[in-house]
Formats: structure tokens, C-alpha cells, sequence
């Protein structure tokens, strides 16, 4: 993922850490963060300052939430839509197999260095 300059014309970063080879991932930005599905189930967050996550969260294989007998292994899932609430620290996000979250981010910034949570 790039994060590029309009008034440049060119990429001032690259973001690393989430996944996407074959299928979209959803992509949903604030202003300061950036929310990133990705093709192992998880949902990424990532501070426009820097080129790592600040956290990740993963979403339960949907089998798992229903019980059903089956292999463990969610390769097939992905998180393919994130968007923010607009004016708030809410974030949605959806998986390919239906699962939707309602997350809230928490920042710490009184730590030495700044604590991030998504809770659902």
C-alpha cells in the first residue's frame, strides 16, 4: 500500500503488513488512519506517519462462530469492506463470508508510547 503526495505527484511511503494478492480488500481512511482488510482474515490499522501497523484484528473463521464440524482454517476469508463513521473513532468492517464488526478505536497517548485498541 502507498501513500502518495497529490501536491508531488509521487509516493512519500509504502505501508506494510496486511495481505492482498488476489481479491479486494476494503481500504477506509480518517485523515490520520488508515483501515485495511486483508486476504488472512484480519482487519489492519495503520498511522499515516508510519510504514507498520499500529495494531491488527482478526475476525473468527465464520464456521467457528456456528459450530460446524470442519477443518480450522479460515485461507478462504477475507475482510473486504472497512469504512469509518465519519467524526468518530467507529470503524465497520465486513469479512467475504458475511461477518460484520462494529469496532471502536482507543488511543492512550499519556503512555510512553502511544496504546492503541479496537474493541467490538
Amino acid at each position: 500500500l502507498k501513500l502518495w503526495s497529490l501536491g508531488r505527484h509521487n509516493a512519500i511511503s509504502t505501508i506494510k503488513g496486511h495481505i492482498n494478492e488476489k481479491n479486494f480488500v476494503g481500504l477506509a481512511t480518517d485523515g490520520d488512519y488508515i483501515a485495511c482488510g486483508s486476504e488472512n482474515n484480519s482487519l489492519y490499522l495503520y498511522y499515516k506517519g508510519l510504514t507498520r501497523q499500529i495494531l491488527t484484528y482478526k475476525f473468527e473463521p465464520a464456521r467457528r462462530l456456528i459450530e460446524k464440524p470442519g477443518k480450522d482454517d479460515d485461507s478462504t476469508e477475507f475482510v473486504s469492506a472497512v469504512t469509518w463513521k465519519p467524526g468518530s473513532n467507529i470503524l465497520v468492517a465486513a469479512n467475504s463470508q458475511g461477518l460484520v464488526k462494529l469496532l471502536e478505536l482507543f488511543e492512550f497517548p499519556d503512555t510512553q508510547s502511544n496504546i492503541f485498541y479496537l474493541i467490538d
